[in-house]
Protein backbone atom coordinates (compact mmCIF):
# COMPACT_ATOMS: atom_id res chain seq x y z
CA UNK A 1 0.00 0.00 0.00
CA UNK A 2 1.10 3.28 -0.74
CA UNK A 3 1.93 6.05 1.86
CA UNK A 4 -0.39 8.67 2.58
CA UNK A 5 1.83 11.61 1.39
CA UNK A 6 1.42 15.20 2.69
CA UNK A 7 0.83 18.48 0.63
CA UNK A 8 3.67 18.20 -1.61
CA UNK A 9 3.21 21.63 -3.37
CA UNK A 10 5.18 23.65 -1.02
CA UNK A 11 8.34 21.20 -1.98
CA UNK A 12 7.90 21.60 -4.98
CA UNK A 13 7.58 25.04 -5.13
CA UNK A 14 10.93 25.98 -2.54
CA UNK A 15 12.75 23.36 -4.96
CA UNK A 16 11.77 24.95 -8.21
CA UNK A 17 11.63 28.71 -6.82
CA UNK A 18 14.29 29.04 -4.01
CA UNK A 19 16.67 25.66 -4.92
CA UNK A 20 17.07 25.76 -8.30
CA UNK A 21 15.44 29.30 -9.46
CA UNK A 22 14.20 28.04 -12.82
CA UNK A 23 14.10 30.60 -15.33
CA UNK A 24 11.37 30.83 -17.97
CA UNK A 25 12.33 29.00 -21.08
CA UNK A 26 14.78 26.69 -18.98
CA UNK A 27 14.77 23.05 -19.53
CA UNK A 28 14.37 20.65 -15.99
CA UNK A 29 16.04 17.60 -15.75
CA UNK A 30 15.02 15.40 -12.75
CA UNK A 31 16.47 11.96 -11.63
CA UNK A 32 14.33 10.35 -9.25
CA UNK A 33 13.04 6.66 -7.84
CA UNK A 34 10.60 5.07 -8.80
CA UNK A 35 8.48 5.69 -4.86
CA UNK A 36 9.33 9.73 -5.66
CA UNK A 37 6.62 10.23 -8.25
CA UNK A 38 4.26 11.73 -6.89
CA UNK A 39 6.76 14.29 -6.19
CA UNK A 40 8.30 14.56 -9.69
CA UNK A 41 4.56 14.97 -10.67
CA UNK A 42 4.48 18.06 -8.76
CA UNK A 43 7.80 19.68 -9.39
CA UNK A 44 7.02 19.37 -12.96
CA UNK A 45 3.93 21.39 -12.31
CA UNK A 46 5.41 24.09 -10.77
CA UNK A 47 8.10 23.67 -13.37
CA UNK A 48 5.73 24.91 -15.75
CA UNK A 49 3.98 27.21 -14.25
CA UNK A 50 7.84 28.99 -14.21
CA UNK A 51 7.39 29.14 -17.90
CA UNK A 52 9.86 25.83 -18.25
CA UNK A 53 10.27 24.68 -21.58
CA UNK A 54 10.90 21.36 -20.98
CA UNK A 55 10.69 18.64 -17.71
CA UNK A 56 12.49 14.85 -18.28
CA UNK A 57 12.93 12.59 -15.43
CA UNK A 58 15.24 9.50 -15.10
CA UNK A 59 14.20 7.24 -13.04
CA UNK A 60 15.96 4.72 -11.51
CA UNK A 61 15.08 1.07 -9.49
CA UNK A 62 17.17 0.86 -6.57
CA UNK A 63 17.24 -2.12 -6.67
CA UNK A 64 18.44 -2.89 -9.63
CA UNK A 65 22.12 -1.63 -7.90
CA UNK A 66 21.36 -4.16 -5.30
CA UNK A 67 20.96 -6.81 -8.06
CA UNK A 68 24.19 -5.73 -9.91
CA UNK A 69 26.43 -6.22 -6.69
CA UNK A 70 24.37 -9.29 -5.79
CA UNK A 71 24.85 -11.54 -8.99
CA UNK A 72 26.97 -9.15 -11.16
CA UNK A 73 29.80 -10.61 -12.61
CA UNK A 74 33.49 -8.88 -12.39
CA UNK A 75 32.98 -7.28 -15.60
CA UNK A 76 29.62 -6.17 -13.96
CA UNK A 77 30.65 -4.56 -11.35
CA UNK A 78 33.93 -2.78 -13.22
CA UNK A 79 31.57 -1.50 -16.33
CA UNK A 80 29.19 1.28 -15.80
CA UNK A 81 27.18 2.38 -18.78
CA UNK A 82 28.40 5.71 -19.84
CA UNK A 83 25.12 7.19 -21.29
CA UNK A 84 22.80 8.24 -18.62
CA UNK A 85 25.86 10.22 -17.21
CA UNK A 86 26.66 11.62 -20.76
CA UNK A 87 22.57 12.37 -21.60
CA UNK A 88 22.46 14.57 -18.13
CA UNK A 89 25.97 16.47 -18.97
CA UNK A 90 24.89 16.96 -22.10
CA UNK A 91 21.35 18.79 -21.10
CA UNK A 92 23.25 20.60 -18.56
CA UNK A 93 25.90 22.02 -21.24
CA UNK A 94 22.95 23.00 -23.16
CA UNK A 95 21.37 25.02 -20.50
CA UNK A 96 19.19 22.41 -18.17
CA UNK A 97 19.28 23.26 -14.81
CA UNK A 98 19.64 19.35 -12.80
CA UNK A 99 17.50 18.46 -9.37
CA UNK A 100 18.03 14.63 -8.11
CA UNK A 101 15.16 13.56 -5.82
CA UNK A 102 17.18 11.47 -3.38
CA UNK A 103 15.08 8.66 -1.40
CA UNK A 104 17.11 6.96 0.36
CA UNK A 105 16.93 2.77 1.06
CA UNK A 106 19.38 1.93 3.99
CA UNK A 107 19.18 -1.30 4.03
CA UNK A 108 20.12 -1.85 0.00
CA UNK A 109 23.76 -2.96 0.69
CA UNK A 110 22.84 -5.20 3.70
CA UNK A 111 25.24 -8.15 3.23
CA UNK A 112 27.26 -7.49 0.25
CA UNK A 113 30.89 -7.45 0.47
CA UNK A 114 33.06 -4.70 1.01
CA UNK A 115 34.99 -4.88 -1.97
CA UNK A 116 31.74 -5.41 -4.33
CA UNK A 117 30.72 -2.13 -3.82
CA UNK A 118 34.04 -0.24 -3.88
CA UNK A 119 34.31 -1.57 -7.82
CA UNK A 120 31.19 -0.53 -8.51
CA UNK A 121 31.69 3.04 -6.91
CA UNK A 122 35.29 2.99 -8.90
CA UNK A 123 33.40 1.91 -12.21
CA UNK A 124 30.52 4.26 -11.98
CA UNK A 125 32.88 7.68 -10.27
CA UNK A 126 35.35 6.88 -13.47
CA UNK A 127 32.11 7.75 -16.18
CA UNK A 128 31.02 10.28 -14.11
CA UNK A 129 34.23 11.89 -14.52
CA UNK A 130 34.78 11.52 -18.25
CA UNK A 131 31.83 11.46 -19.28
CA UNK A 132 29.01 13.62 -16.55
CA UNK A 133 28.86 16.26 -14.18
CA UNK A 134 32.74 16.10 -13.27
CA UNK A 135 33.59 16.90 -16.37
CA UNK A 136 31.61 20.07 -16.56
CA UNK A 137 33.06 23.70 -16.17
CA UNK A 138 31.85 23.74 -12.37
CA UNK A 139 31.48 21.54 -9.95
CA UNK A 140 27.92 22.95 -9.30
CA UNK A 141 24.97 21.60 -11.41
CA UNK A 142 22.19 21.43 -10.03
CA UNK A 143 20.36 20.58 -6.36
CA UNK A 144 18.97 17.78 -4.48
CA UNK A 145 15.79 17.09 -2.28
CA UNK A 146 14.70 14.72 -0.15
CA UNK A 147 11.82 12.29 -0.64
CA UNK A 148 10.94 9.66 2.16
CA UNK A 149 10.68 6.02 0.53
CA UNK A 150 8.61 3.48 3.53
CA UNK A 151 12.20 1.83 3.43
CA UNK A 152 14.07 4.80 5.09
CA UNK A 153 11.02 5.53 7.85
CA UNK A 154 11.17 2.51 9.07
CA UNK A 155 15.23 2.60 9.58
CA UNK A 156 14.65 6.31 11.24
CA UNK A 157 12.02 5.58 13.22
CA UNK A 158 11.80 1.51 13.89
CA UNK A 159 9.39 1.41 16.45
CA UNK A 160 6.72 2.82 14.72
CA UNK A 161 4.25 1.31 12.12
CA UNK A 162 4.90 2.25 8.60
CA UNK A 163 2.22 5.13 8.14
CA UNK A 164 3.29 6.58 11.18
CA UNK A 165 7.21 6.73 10.47
CA UNK A 166 6.95 8.26 7.01
CA UNK A 167 4.70 10.80 8.40
CA UNK A 168 6.73 11.32 11.36
CA UNK A 169 9.96 11.49 9.08
CA UNK A 170 7.86 14.07 6.46
CA UNK A 171 7.11 16.62 9.07
CA UNK A 172 11.10 16.15 10.73
CA UNK A 173 11.75 16.95 6.93
CA UNK A 174 9.62 19.54 6.56
CA UNK A 175 10.61 21.74 9.62
CA UNK A 176 14.11 21.11 8.27
CA UNK A 177 13.19 23.04 5.44
CA UNK A 178 11.45 25.57 6.87
CA UNK A 179 7.87 24.39 5.30
CA UNK A 180 6.04 24.80 8.65
CA UNK A 181 6.83 28.67 8.87
CA UNK A 182 4.17 30.99 7.81
CA UNK A 183 6.22 32.11 4.92
CA UNK A 184 8.98 29.77 3.68
CA UNK A 185 10.43 31.87 0.95
CA UNK A 186 11.23 34.87 3.50
CA UNK A 187 12.81 32.25 5.92
CA UNK A 188 14.65 30.81 3.18
CA UNK A 189 15.91 34.08 2.10
CA UNK A 190 17.05 35.51 5.79
CA UNK A 191 18.61 31.74 6.17
CA UNK A 192 20.41 32.04 2.88
CA UNK A 193 21.47 35.68 3.40
CA UNK A 194 23.11 34.66 7.06
CA UNK A 195 25.06 31.67 5.58
CA UNK A 196 26.62 33.49 2.87
CA UNK A 197 27.30 36.12 5.25
CA UNK A 198 29.02 33.77 7.54
CA UNK A 199 30.68 32.29 4.56
CA UNK A 200 32.13 34.94 2.76
CA UNK A 201 33.95 36.15 6.48
CA UNK A 202 35.71 32.52 6.57
CA UNK A 203 36.93 33.18 3.04
CA UNK A 204 38.24 36.83 3.78
CA UNK A 205 39.95 35.37 6.80
CA UNK A 206 42.63 33.39 4.69
CA UNK A 207 42.88 30.61 7.45
CA UNK A 208 45.18 27.76 5.87
CA UNK A 209 44.06 25.18 8.80
CA UNK A 210 42.08 24.59 11.18
CA UNK A 211 42.21 22.87 14.66
CA UNK A 212 38.91 21.05 15.85
CA UNK A 213 38.70 19.77 19.34
CA UNK A 214 36.82 18.00 22.40
CA UNK A 215 37.10 15.88 25.27
CA UNK A 216 38.08 13.02 22.66
CA UNK A 217 39.19 14.78 19.60
CA UNK A 218 42.42 17.24 19.05
CA UNK A 219 43.04 17.18 15.03
CA UNK A 220 44.76 19.67 12.59
CA UNK A 221 43.40 20.04 9.41
CA UNK A 222 45.54 22.13 6.43
CA UNK A 223 43.09 23.67 4.09
CA UNK A 224 43.76 22.92 0.54
CA UNK A 225 45.54 25.93 -0.83
CA UNK A 226 43.65 28.22 -2.88
CA UNK A 227 40.58 26.44 -1.76
CA UNK A 228 37.46 28.88 -1.52
CA UNK A 229 34.12 28.33 1.41
CA UNK A 230 31.38 26.96 0.21
CA UNK A 231 27.68 27.38 1.45
CA UNK A 232 24.35 28.86 0.84
CA UNK A 233 23.78 29.60 -3.15
CA UNK A 234 26.43 28.71 -5.55
CA UNK A 235 27.11 29.62 -9.13
CA UNK A 236 26.51 27.47 -11.60
CA UNK A 237 28.12 26.69 -15.16
CA UNK A 238 25.62 29.22 -16.83
CA UNK A 239 26.05 31.93 -14.08
CA UNK A 240 23.15 31.07 -12.41
CA UNK A 241 22.75 30.55 -8.64
CA UNK A 242 21.71 26.97 -7.45
CA UNK A 243 21.38 25.78 -4.12
CA UNK A 244 23.17 22.77 -3.15
CA UNK A 245 20.65 20.96 -2.16
CA UNK A 246 18.16 21.09 0.53
CA UNK A 247 18.11 21.26 3.58
CA UNK A 248 21.21 23.43 3.49
CA UNK A 249 23.01 24.24 6.87
CA UNK A 250 26.50 23.48 6.62
CA UNK A 251 29.85 25.70 5.49
CA UNK A 252 32.69 23.31 2.90
CA UNK A 253 35.89 23.64 2.51
CA UNK A 254 38.28 21.16 0.68
CA UNK A 255 41.21 20.09 3.25
CA UNK A 256 44.54 19.23 2.03
CA UNK A 257 44.79 15.31 1.87
CA UNK A 258 48.09 15.39 2.92
CA UNK A 259 48.04 17.25 6.36
CA UNK A 260 45.99 15.62 8.90
CA UNK A 261 47.30 15.27 12.24
CA UNK A 262 45.91 14.40 15.16
CA UNK A 263 42.79 11.79 16.61
CA UNK A 264 39.05 12.45 15.95
CA UNK A 265 36.20 10.21 17.92
CA UNK A 266 33.04 10.26 15.83
CA UNK A 267 30.32 11.41 17.68
CA UNK A 268 26.92 10.01 15.74
CA UNK A 269 27.33 6.27 13.93
CA UNK A 270 28.25 5.66 10.64
CA UNK A 271 25.49 3.82 8.32
CA UNK A 272 27.53 1.72 6.58
CA UNK A 273 26.38 -0.77 3.99
CA UNK A 274 23.60 -1.68 5.92
CA UNK A 275 25.71 -2.05 8.98
CA UNK A 276 25.77 0.86 11.83
CA UNK A 277 29.64 1.88 12.90
CA UNK A 278 29.43 3.03 16.78
CA UNK A 279 32.17 4.90 18.61
CA UNK A 280 34.57 4.88 15.10
CA UNK A 281 37.85 6.73 15.96
CA UNK A 282 40.48 7.40 13.77
CA UNK A 283 44.00 8.47 14.17
CA UNK A 284 45.99 10.52 11.27
CA UNK A 285 49.54 11.15 10.87
CA UNK A 286 50.65 13.02 7.46
CA UNK A 287 47.31 13.31 6.53
CA UNK A 288 47.02 9.45 6.70
CA UNK A 289 44.45 7.85 8.70
CA UNK A 290 47.13 5.03 10.39
CA UNK A 291 44.74 3.76 12.68
CA UNK A 292 40.93 3.12 12.31
CA UNK A 293 38.96 1.54 14.98
CA UNK A 294 35.22 1.05 16.15
CA UNK A 295 33.04 -0.23 19.22
CA UNK A 296 31.01 -2.13 16.58
CA UNK A 297 31.13 -2.32 12.94
CA UNK A 298 34.55 -1.81 12.74
CA UNK A 299 35.11 -5.43 10.67
CA UNK A 300 33.15 -2.89 7.57
CA UNK A 301 35.11 -0.21 7.76
CA UNK A 302 38.48 -2.21 7.76
CA UNK A 303 37.26 -4.13 4.71
CA UNK A 304 36.31 -0.57 2.88
CA UNK A 305 39.58 0.63 3.58
CA UNK A 306 41.60 -2.60 2.60
CA UNK A 307 39.14 -2.84 -0.75
CA UNK A 308 40.40 0.73 -1.57
CA UNK A 309 38.30 3.29 0.24
CA UNK A 310 40.77 6.37 0.77
CA UNK A 311 42.15 6.93 4.34
CA UNK A 312 42.68 10.33 3.97
CA UNK A 313 40.17 13.65 4.80
CA UNK A 314 39.10 15.62 1.69
CA UNK A 315 36.53 18.10 3.02
CA UNK A 316 34.88 19.39 6.47
CA UNK A 317 31.77 20.48 6.77
CA UNK A 318 30.44 22.94 9.69
CA UNK A 319 26.86 23.03 10.98
CA UNK A 320 25.88 24.57 14.24
CA UNK A 321 24.62 22.29 16.97
CA UNK A 322 21.59 24.23 17.18
CA UNK A 323 20.34 23.82 13.67
CA UNK A 324 17.21 22.25 12.91
CA UNK A 325 18.51 18.69 12.22
CA UNK A 326 20.96 18.69 14.94
CA UNK A 327 18.55 19.04 17.73
CA UNK A 328 16.54 16.35 16.60
CA UNK A 329 19.29 13.99 17.41
CA UNK A 330 18.33 11.42 14.19
CA UNK A 331 20.43 9.20 12.33
CA UNK A 332 19.34 9.79 9.22
CA UNK A 333 20.94 7.36 7.14
CA UNK A 334 21.08 9.90 3.98
CA UNK A 335 24.38 11.91 3.40
CA UNK A 336 21.84 14.54 2.19
CA UNK A 337 20.44 14.97 5.74
CA UNK A 338 23.54 13.59 8.32
CA UNK A 339 25.72 15.83 6.45
CA UNK A 340 23.88 18.72 7.26
CA UNK A 341 23.06 17.46 10.91
CA UNK A 342 26.49 17.67 12.37
CA UNK A 343 29.90 19.23 11.47
CA UNK A 344 31.29 16.41 9.54
CA UNK A 345 34.77 15.05 7.65
CA UNK A 346 34.62 13.47 4.62
CA UNK A 347 37.09 10.18 3.16
CA UNK A 348 37.18 10.64 -0.13
CA UNK A 349 36.65 12.99 -3.27
CA UNK A 350 33.16 13.87 -4.40
CA UNK A 351 33.31 11.93 -7.79
CA UNK A 352 34.35 8.45 -5.75
CA UNK A 353 33.04 6.39 -2.55
CA UNK A 354 32.88 8.94 0.12
CA UNK A 355 32.49 8.37 3.37
CA UNK A 356 30.45 11.41 5.43
CA UNK A 357 31.79 10.85 8.98
CA UNK A 358 30.00 13.62 12.14
CA UNK A 359 32.51 14.42 14.84
CA UNK A 360 30.10 17.84 15.73
CA UNK A 361 28.41 18.09 19.37
CA UNK A 362 27.75 20.77 21.26
CA UNK A 363 31.19 21.04 23.22
CA UNK A 364 33.33 21.09 19.76
CA UNK A 365 35.79 23.67 19.45
CA UNK A 366 36.96 24.69 16.05
CA UNK A 367 39.95 27.54 15.13
CA UNK A 368 40.82 28.73 12.44
CA UNK A 369 45.01 29.09 12.02
CA UNK A 370 46.09 32.01 9.54
CA UNK A 371 49.83 31.76 7.58
CA UNK A 372 51.55 33.79 10.63
CA UNK A 373 50.01 30.01 12.86
CA UNK A 374 47.69 32.68 14.70
CA UNK A 375 44.76 31.04 15.93
CA UNK A 376 40.98 32.48 15.88
CA UNK A 377 38.28 31.22 17.56
CA UNK A 378 35.48 29.89 15.12
CA UNK A 379 33.33 27.80 16.84
CA UNK A 380 32.65 27.14 20.90
CA UNK A 381 30.58 24.51 22.31
CA UNK A 382 28.86 23.63 18.68
CA UNK A 383 28.08 26.95 17.48
CA UNK A 384 29.93 29.58 15.15
CA UNK A 385 31.18 32.48 17.35
CA UNK A 386 29.89 35.79 16.24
Amino acid sequence: MAQALPDLAPLAALAIDTAVQLRSGQDLVITAPLEAAPLVRRLAGRAYERGARAVTCVYEDPRLIRERLVAGSDAALDHAAPWPARSVSEAVRAGAVLLRVLGPYPDLLEGIAPERIVRAHAAAAHVAGTQGEAALPAAVTGSAVPFVTEAWALHVFPALPPGEACARLWQVLFDAMRLNTPAPQQAWRRHLEALAARRDDLQARGFVALRVRDAATDLRLGLAPGQSWRGAMQRAPDGAQILPGLPCEELCAVLDGCTAEGHVKFSRPLALGGTLVHGLRAEFRNGLATQVAADSGAAQVAALFAAGATRRLHAIGLVPASSCLARQGTLFCSPLLDRQAASHLGFGPEQGLRIECMFGTSTTEVDGLGPDGRSTPLMRAGEFVS
